[in-house]
Parts: C-alpha cells; structure tokens; sequence
C-alpha cells in the first residue's frame, strides 16, 4: 500500500511538472496537455481540460466533457450542484463566443442567475461568476489580499515552489480580440495571489487579485493596444507565467 502511494504521489508530481513545463512554452500542445491533464485523474484536472478546448475554441469537445463529468466523477448532492454552476457560466461563455458576443450583453435574467451563483455558490463558479459580475456589471466583492513581494515579479524567473504545487493559469480566447479570461489554479497552500499583466518591455498594464482554489478573471482588452504581452500569477513564493496575443 505504501509502495502504490508513493508511486500515485510520483505520477502526480511529474505529470504537474510538465503540465507546468508545456505552459511556459511559447507554443502549446494542447493535446500533450490534456493528456497529462488526464493523468492526474481529479475533477479539477478536468476542468483544466475544458478550458484548453475553450483556448482552442472547440467547443463541442468542451461541452461534451462538461455532460461526461457528472458520471465520471461520480457527483452527488452539493458536488453535484456546485459542478451545475460551473457548467452553466462555461456553456453560456460558450453560447456567447459562437453567436460573437460579450458577456456584457447578457440579459437581465441571466445576470440575476450568474448573481445568485456568485453570492451562494461555492467551488470555482463563485469566482468565476464574481470576475464576469465585476467586469462587466459593476458588482465589486471586498476581497482583501496581503501585499506582495514585487521583487518576484521583476526577476521573471520559476520559484521551487513552483515545482511542488498546481499553480496554473490559461488565457483563453488566445489569441483575444475583446476580452479574455484567466482561468487559473493555485497551489494548495494558497488560497489568493495576484495576476499581473505587462506589455514586452515589462512596463505594468494591470494587476487583479484572486482568491480560491481555482477561478477566473475576465480582463478588457480593449483597453490596449494590439500586441504580445505576458501575464503573470503569484501565489505566496510561486509564480506562473504565460504570453497573450491582443489583436
């Protein structure tokens, strides 16, 4: 029994430390991804497979691994119903990239449902809902987060803690022509960070603060110029780190 958890222990490490390895890449394999994605065997990972169909914009794959969760994982009473919310903001981010809209085109009822989600809800939909209320509707939830150590941001280099933890985070649509969101992971050690946005000079463009376990931030685009910048996530000592194409 030892033996077999130690090795279960082996593989989840090495599969986040390429998992890790292939995001920092310039160019994604996002199949090699959702492979070892797949290997970790959790419904978070799941996620995480979800938002890479979404970066590539197949959606039917996205949302039939949405449909297959329930049943893989088993999902019951309040798992269940915290999943049901995560599953409806990724189909109606869905409905609306397919139809070339925004979420700031969202009709009265839904935002009262997104609302409701944000305010009762738990697990990564409460963020996710919150990030889509603040950008586009003028909601703001107070959540405060201890300074951080700016000095970690300018090195630009991977702490070792980073290859310890799930500090992950994917920009999608990539590339972004109105908006993109950040879906991120952090390490289980930390439950808030920051996500910092440069252009390639390393001058600041913005910053947010997240909170949770896994979540999602929604930034405008619009307010930039065309061009590459890099975002990057801290949480506590690790940092992650990835380039997004405004155009």
């Amino acid at each position: 029994m030892q033996d077999m958890a130690r090795y279960a222990a082996f593989k989840t490490k090495a599969a986040n430390d390429l998992i890790r390895s292939e995001l920092n890449d310039n160019a994604i394999d996002w199949e090699y991804l959702r492979n070892w994605y797949d290997n970790l065997n959790s419904i978070n990972a799941d996620y995480e497979i979800v938002y890479t169909y979404l970066a590539e914009k197949d959606y039917s794959s996205a949302q039939a691994l949405l449909d297959m969760i329930p049943v893989l994982r088993e999902l019951n009473g309040n798992d269940l119903m915290e999943f049901e919310a995560y599953k409806y903001l990724n189909l109606k981010q869905i409905q609306l990239e397919q139809q070339g809209l925004n979420i700031t085109r969202l009709n009265d009822t839904t935002v009262n449902l997104i609302a409701e989600i944000a305010q009762t809800g738990s697990g990564p939909a409460v963020t996710q809902a919150q990030s889509i209320l603040e950008y586009a509707w003028g909601y703001h939830f107070g959540r405060c987060l201890a300074e951080v150590n700016e000095t970690l941001f300018k090195k630009g280099s991977l702490s070792s803690a980073k290859s310890e933890n799930g500090l992950t985070i994917i920009a999608t649509p990539n590339p972004a022509n109105n908006w993109v969101a950040f879906n991120y992971t952090l390490p289980m050690n930390s439950s808030e960070g920051i996500l910092k946005v440069t252009d390639m000079n390393g001058r600041f463009i913005v910053q947010f603060s997240v909170s949770n376990s896994q979540g999602q931030k929604i930034w405008d685009t619009r307010e930039v110029n065309k061009g590459l910048y890099i975002y990057t996530l801290q949480a506590g000592n690790a940092i992650n780190q990835g380039k997004l194409v405004v155009q």
